[in-house]
């Protein structure tokens, strides 16, 4: 006697020819996450290309990045502009008399007390005039003038650094130096702004960035999204001319980034086989 049976198998056969394309749902799922963490992370070891973007370091994040930051601009400022201050003690060390001279010019041209009362302008043109009689002092001091509005600053800063070590102008006052400081700090994190401001129109909410980065809006950034047949793939990266060493430290993150993949390949392998699993189930 022969036994036979038949299995209708139609349903299962379906469920596996549409997995493939819950696959690609599932990896572009997958790839979106990867491309946030890549672009920033709140993990304490991890680092996305906002972590590494300064002012942020190796031993700066967060909050200490932007006083890190601050820092850097107050060094920068204190290689271009001196002080009547420096010139003074510069002065002292050559010729005291002169510089009793050059610190009472320097009364009387901020207050108008002194020894005969007199303008501010005057004040600085009695300075110059001592600083002209001085022998030995930095070619710096050979003038002392009002702030420049950052424009000796502006010329020497050049692709995220700074050109040279020896000050360009000596100041008579640092009142408006200290706004200029102040305005500088205020862009802080417009680097570190650019790839994630992008991102946000492609990829939805960041992990880890600072709120004095979120508060730029900033150009010079991409991320660009295209469709293929095995997938989604995302272009991401910058314009901006001052980004100079960005690959560098993409490349670093993005090292970190695949290895981390490489690690969590299997636990992916064995969700997508328990959804195939589940799917069959239900068919």
């Amino acid at each position: 006697m022969t036994i036979t049976a038949s299995i209708d198998m139609s349903k299962m056969l379906a469920v596996i020819r549409q997995f493939p394309s819950q696959t690609i749902t599932t990896q572009d799922d997958f790839l979106k996450e990867q491309c946030r963490l890549l672009i920033s992370t709140s993990g304490r070891k991890q680092r996305g290309i906002v972590q590494v973007t300064p002012p942020h370091s190796p031993d700066a994040r967060g909050s200490d990045a932007k006083k890190q930051g601050e820092r850097a601009v107050s060094r920068d400022l204190a290689k271009v502009y001196a002080n009547s201050g420096a010139a003074f003690a510069a002065l002292k060390a050559v010729n005291p008399g002169l510089a009793d001279a050059f610190w009472q010019a320097r009364r009387q041209g901020k207050t108008g007390k002194g020894r005969g009362r007199g303008s501010k302008k005057e004040g600085i043109q009695l300075m110059n005039e001592i600083l002209s009689k001085a022998r030995g002092l930095p070619s710096f001091m050979s003038r002392i003038q009002e702030f420049d509005g950052g424009a000796a600053h502006e010329a020497r800063y050049k692709n995220g650094r700074l050109r040279g070590r020896s000050p360009s102008l000596l100041l008579f006052k640092t009142s408006k130096l200290n706004t200029y400081r102040k305005r500088k700090n205020r862009n802080i994190g417009i680097m570190a702004s650019m790839i994630p401001f992008a991102a946000s129109f492609k990829l939805g909410s960041l992990k880890g960035v600072p709120s004095w980065v979120r508060r730029h809006h900033k150009s010079g950034g991409y991320v660009t999204p295209r469709k293929n047949p095995k997938g989604t793939t995302f272009t991401i990266g910058v314009t901006n001319y001052v980004v100079s060493n960005m690959q560098r430290r993409m490349n670093y993150v993005l090292d970190y980034r695949m290895r981390a993949v490489k690690l969590q390949l299997p636990y992916i392998a064995k969700r997508l086989e328990k959804k195939l699993q589940a799917a069959i189930n239900a068919a």
